[in-house]
This record gives C-alpha cells, structure tokens and sequence, in this order.
C-alpha cells in the first residue's frame, strides 16, 4: 500500500489473509507436532524431536492454507453482500424519488385547481 501498488481495500484484504494464515497456521503447527512428536516417539528422544518438527512444519503449512481459503471465502461473501446491498439500496433511491416526483405532480394538481 504505501509503495502505491495495492490499493486501500487490496492492502486491507492482504492483511487480513495474512493474518488469518498465520494465526490458523501456528494452531496447527501446534497438534501437528504433537502428534509428529508422538508417531516418532518409538525412535527415542531423536525421533520424538524429528517428529516434533516434521509434524509442526507439516500442521503449519496446512493451516496457514486453510486459514487463507476460509478467508478468500469470506472476502468473496463480504463482497457479493456489499453489492447487494448497494443495488437494493439504489433501488430504494429510485422508488423514494418515484413516490416523490408522484407526490409533487399530485400537489402541483391540487395547486393548480386551487389557484
């Protein structure tokens, strides 16, 4: 954003998948050790921190992308929600202006018979 190749709602977007990712990420990271940890615990103390790793690495990656997708997901819904809204709010516009324009021909009829 601030070198001016993202826009506002772009940069935002960005952030919020970034943090999103690595939240869900480190979660992850966190069962996927434990249970590497536990899988290679047979090997001893190495292969309990082999495990460690390889499972956390695993659990991280596969959390940051799943983090990542639910929040693409919830952009695209935020988005269509946004349009609908402004689509049927313009509608409204345009019926309250309908009425209006209505209600001052009808007037100008009344004022026109009275005056």
């Amino acid at each position: 954003m601030a070198k001016g190749e993202l826009s506002l709602k772009e940069g935002v977007e960005k952030i919020e998948e970034t943090t999103v990712a690595t939240v869900a990420g480190l979660c992850a990271m966190e069962e996927g050790g434990a249970i590497g940890a536990a899988a290679l615990s047979c090997f001893g103390p190495i292969g309990t921190a082999v495990g460690g790793f390889i499972g956390g690495t695993v659990g991280y990656i596969a959390g940051s992308k799943v983090g990542e997708i639910i929040v693409k997901g919830a952009q695209k819904l935020r988005n269509v929600a946004v349009k609908t809204v402004k689509t049927i709010t313009s509608g409204a516009v345009s019926v309250v202006k309908s009425v209006a324009s209505g209600v001052a021909c009808i007037a100008k009829g009344f004022a026109s018979i009275f005056f």
